[in-house]
Parts: structure tokens; sequence; C-alpha cells
């Protein structure tokens, strides 16, 4: 399922926005729209499930549009966030909180819906790349990409992920998970994740360089190859920059 925040304290342009949603070509039957007519009551809601979030930048109930984009990007980094307005122009604080389109209110229809098609077709992008990871009852949504390597604990997995901040430096977390680490290789095989070790799976576009049977991640980190995951584990890091120099080539 795809969800989809409306959020503005017009109860006018809010049917209308999501009616040229519902109509556009891009919308199926597995995204749901859910109207909210201030900040404060979408941030009430399970702001962590949305894809796409329309945002008001002037409502009159408790925070404008900005500090509500503010607070939603504490808690949902990857959404596809967009400011829309009748009368405010970019301003320079806003591209802090990542805003992908700025749409004023006032434009053709066809224009509109160029814009929601646009708007769509990136959160369909971004979900693909996203898994979901739950750890005791509490679940969140990781970007792929963002995933160095995930290691078995116990019977259970972690994961080391890297975060931006709005002010560009990267920070480093573990994530606990339910899941074992079978089921994440099964899952991230294809997006590049190889066994360098039966206790860890290594995302390897996040290694630096290979020295002998070590493994230098793009945050410092040192791990070790073992003798039983050599061979694929080389076989498929070589593969994947095989790869990347012919795409640098122009192939």
């Amino acid at each position: 399922m795809y969800y989809i925040a409306l959020c503005d304290d017009n109860a006018v342009f809010l049917n209308t926005i999501e009616r040229t949603i519902m109509l556009n070509c891009e919308f199926r039957q597995d995204m749901v729209c859910q109207k909210f007519i201030s900040g404060m009551e979408l941030l009430n809601s399970e702001v962590e499930k949305y894809h796409l979030i329309i945002l008001d930048m002037q409502m009159e109930h408790n925070m404008d549009g900005f500090e509500t984009a503010k607070a939603i990007r504490k808690r949902n980094s990857s959404v596809v966030l967009a400011f829309c307005s009748g009368v405010i122009m970019p301003q320079p604080e806003h591209f802090e909180v990542q805003p992908y389109r700025y749409l004023l209110k006032k434009v053709e229809t066809d224009k509109m819906q160029s814009v929601i098609s646009e708007l769509l077709i990136e959160m369909k992008c971004r979900k693909g790349n996203e898994i979901e990871v739950v750890y005791d009852g509490r679940a969140c949504r990781i970007n792929v990409k963002n995933i160095l390597y995930v290691s078995r604990i116990h019977r259970r997995s972690e994961l080391e992920i890297e975060e931006v901040n709005q002010e560009g430096i990267v920070n480093y977390k573990k994530i606990q998970s339910n899941e074992k680490l079978a089921d994440w290789y099964h899952q991230l095989e294809s997006y590049g994740f190889e066994y360098a070790h039966t206790s860890y799976i290594v995302n390897i576009q996040k290694i630096v360089r290979v020295e002998k049977d070590d493994i230098f991640m793009n945050n410092g980190q040192i791990l070790h190859i073992s003798r039983t995951c050599k061979q694929k584990f080389r076989e498929k890091f070589a593969g994947y920059f095989c790869k990347k120099y012919r795409r640098g080539a122009g192939e």
C-alpha cells in the first residue's frame, strides 16, 4: 500500500487536490489518501507510514507548513514532501526539509496533473527501494541504499545504517530486527548484498576497498572475509565494479 497525506486548512482545496490525485493516470487502487486540516492533526497521526505528503505552507492553526515539515522530517526522512501555496514563494530555509516540489494552487488543470504525476512516480520509485524493519512490535522504513551491513545477533539481526541530517552531516546507527540474517539476505541479495562472513552480509556499494581478507567500509569500519564466503563474495564484488566502470565509460 501507498499512503498519501494531504494537509491544508482549506477544506475546499483538500477535496480538490484529493480528486485531482485520484483522477491522475499514475494513481492506483493500492494508494490511499488521508486528509488533515492542520499541521498538528497530521503530526498526531502515524507520520512514519506516509510515502507522499502535500503540505500547505500557510496554515493558521498552531503551526505553519515549514514548522510542520521540520517535525515530519525528524520522524520520516524518506517521504516525498511537496509544499503548496496560493501566494508564498520558496524561501532558502524551506530547502532545509528537502521538499521535492513546490506547487502553486492556482495553476491550470493540465499543469497540476503533470506535477501530481511526477510526485506519484517519485513516491513509487522511493518505496520500491525501501524495506520495513520490525523489532519488538515497532516498525520503521529504511531505504536499502542507507544500509551498510546486516549482522546476526543471536536469533535476530542488527542493521548498521547511515543517515544524513539537514546540515548534510552523515551519522551512523544500529537498528535491531526480528528477522533472521538469512531472511535479510533473501530480501537484499538483488540489491548487491553478499555474505562476507556467516555472521553478516555487506552492501557492496558501501565498500571503500578490499585488501586481502579485510573489507574497508565507508564508515571507517573494517570487516573480515571468512574462508567459507571468500570465493562468492569476491565474485560478487568484482562483478559489481565491472558493471560500475562499464556504465561510467558510457556502455
